[in-house]
């Protein structure tokens, strides 16, 4: 098992970046947090504004 960021190093070539391979990896890689995120928005926030008021 590799960190994300060795991961995306594997779509570099020599003449350069696979820049559309790379954004594509990246989007693949940031879905779980985002869909995790929506999924727990309302805890989520309800729990940022109980610390504000403390």
């Amino acid at each position: 098992m590799r960190p994300v960021q060795v991961v995306l190093l594997y779509f570099r070539e020599e003449e350069g970046p696979n820049f559309h391979y790379l954004l594509a990896a990246a989007t693949l890689i940031s879905l779980p947090g985002i869909i995790l995120y929506f999924l727990a928005q309302k805890r989520f926030t309800e729990g940022l504004l109980a610390e504000i008021k403390g």
